[in-house]
């Protein structure tokens, strides 16, 4: 597996997934083009990482998070547009190991499982599948989360186009009364 950093493939990674590797923990880079690649930085690294690219403060963003869906625990994180949802992507190892990924909500193809046995299938856009360790609800509880926080940021680019406008029409104003006055 080709060994990388997150901030190479920051528009084209749909899923970070925690692996353990011989050397320790890991992140699996998947690619909007398929492409499975590894950073050696465990996923709070990589994760941080991409969020600096972004200009993202994570730490902040949790708490706005917190508010807006009433919820604590691990939260959907927002980057430039675009959610990535938290699913439990494997067992622990070792003490404090990380065991959620994040996957982009827009390349989720579909869930697959049992609703009470733990253990389901999460279907990319991509053609790949990766084994979740957490009961089909929970996906799709995680799942309804992000959703929720697309719907409001798709709000609040809907409210800045809005403002645009009117900024737009207020200036277009501003410059005929300008003009008017130029002529008296």
């Amino acid at each position: 597996m080709v060994r990388v950093k997150v901030e190479q493939f920051r528009d084209e990674v749909i899923v970070l997934r925690p692996v353990y590797t011989d050397r320790g923990n890991a992140t699996e880079l998947w690619l909007n083009s398929g492409e499975v690649l590894q950073d050696m930085r465990g996923i709070k690294a990589v994760l941080s990482a991409l969020a600096g690219i972004y200009a993202v403060d994570l730490m902040a963003q949790k708490k706005h998070l917190r508010e807006f869906l009433n919820r604590g625990g691990i939260l959907p994180v927002y980057l430039g547009g675009r959610v990535f949802i938290p699913l439990k992507m494997r067992q622990v190892v070792t003490d404090n190991d990380a065991v959620y990924g994040y996957v982009d909500l827009d390349y989720i193809k579909g869930l697959d499982g049992e609703k009470k046995k733990r253990g389901c299938l999460l279907r990319l856009k991509t053609g790949g599948d990766i084994k979740l360790y957490s009961t089909l609800t929970t996906a799709v509880n995680s799942r309804h989360l992000g959703e929720k926080v697309a719907e409001c940021l798709q709000s609040e680019q809907a409210d800045k186009v809005e403002e645009l406008k009117v900024m737009e029409s207020l200036f277009k104003l501003v410059q005929s009364i300008q003009l008017l006055a130029e002529r008296l």
